[in-house]
């Protein structure tokens, strides 16, 4: 069988949730040969995230000279610039993402990471709306959607309303943070000014991250006798959320308290994991979540909203909140910080939980999707 592959989204020098899904998906796409792969990247950005080194004799990389906006609005348009060769020798299209192809008569297969833009317009501006509602049509043309959860499945033929027998759900892989060179906390902490104890959220500070309605809960107990000592840590890429969020902390005057940190490399974010009292995780909506399994991963305690995906990503491993109730959230950091037996008991079934998320099964069954419409 012969994929091509989106890569662009590779190619990021910032990559999130979905960066990270495309390079391991890829990754374990090239480990088998009986496929053979294109990947499609764009010349101007910078080489692709994984794939630093050589390629299997399988595998190539097929590049544009166009910029990525360009393209897109101009495959939104028409097939212009011309394809035929980006498309030759394929049987099949694999978007890790959703993007804009032109039309082609190949199959086509996208990943659905979550529509969070429908349940949230108001979090977007025009430009965002605009882009993703290009992205949602060519989406909607595809032969068959991956969902990352059932979750996403849901919203997916609600929202849409795709038949469900083109919408498959195929869970990703944990992130394996095992072989990422750990920095060393002494300089994470000299350089961020944040001492421990402190609990860690991890995203991009934007508003369905729900980061404010955490800074209320952490100032309900910041002043309590086990919690005086106690910090917070945002580790994330700023976002449109960044203003709101710094008015929360002046508003309860929490500036020695709450780091900010922006966006920060694997090996800083493996240091946080391993010296945070626990992961709080109070998001609105989320497609997935990579940080929940990550901190599990890391052996660390994890209060989590109880919204959209999450509860099917964590199962029993985790301390789940209405996002929209700062009491309750802050009651369950009380609880956690408190309770030893409960920190033991999610840190348990957490290590138990992160195994059932594999790369290995998640690209052999994204191969047989594709496979299924050759």
């Amino acid at each position: 069988m012969r994929i091509l592959y989106d890569g662009r989204i590779l190619q990021n020098p910032s990559p999130s949730g979905v960066g990270y899904y495309a390079q391991f998906l890829l990754q374990g796409l090239l480990s088998s040969d009986d496929t053979t792969l294109k990947i499609f990247t764009n010349s101007f950005q910078t080489r692709p995230l994984g794939l630093e080194s050589a390629l299997p004799p399988h595998a190539s990389l097929y590049t544009t000279r166009y910029p990525n906006k360009l393209l897109t609005l101009a495959w939104s348009l028409g097939r212009f610039p011309a394809v035929d060769k980006l498309f030759a020798d394929s049987d099949v299209v694999l978007c890790p993402h959703i993007s804009v192809l032109p039309e082609t008569k190949l199959p086509k297969v996208v990943t659905i990471h979550d529509l969070s833009y429908e349940h949230f317009p108001q979090f977007h501006g025009p430009k965002e709306r605009f882009w993703h509602q290009i992205a949602a049509r060519s989406a909607k043309q595809a032969d068959l959607l991956i969902a990352v959860s059932y979750a996403t499945k849901e919203d997916i033929l609600k929202i849409w309303g795709i038949e469900s027998r083109k919408v498959k759900v195929v869970y990703p892989g944990a992130p394996d943070l095992s072989e990422t060179v750990e920095a060393d906390f002494a300089d994470v902490s000299r350089r961020f000014n944040l001492r421990a104890p402190y609990l860690l959220a991890v995203g991009t500070l934007e508003p369905r991250k729900n980061l404010v309605r955490l800074i209320e809960a952490f100032a309900n107990v910041s002043n309590e006798p086990t919690c005086r000592d106690l910090h917070l840590a945002l580790a994330g890429a700023r976002g449109s959320d960044s203003h709101r969020i710094e008015q929360a902390i002046h508003k309860f005057k929490l500036q020695d308290r709450v780091t900010i940190t922006g966006y920060i490399t694997d090996e800083i974010k493996k240091s946080l994991y391993r010296h945070a009292e626990m992961l709080v995780y109070p998001s609105l909506y989320e497609g997935f979540g990579f940080p929940l399994l990550e901190a599990m991963q890391m052996h660390l305690p994890v209060i989590a909203s109880r919204a959209a995906s999450i509860p099917e990503v964590t199962g029993e491993a985790a301390v789940l909140v209405d996002p929209y109730n700062s009491e309750e959230l802050a009651q369950a950091i009380r609880d956690m910080l408190e309770d030893s037996a409960l920190r033991e008991r999610c840190r348990t079934l957490g290590k138990a939980r992160v195994k059932r998320f594999s790369w290995q099964a998640c690209s052999e069954q994204v191969r047989e999707a594709c496979r299924s419409l050759k």
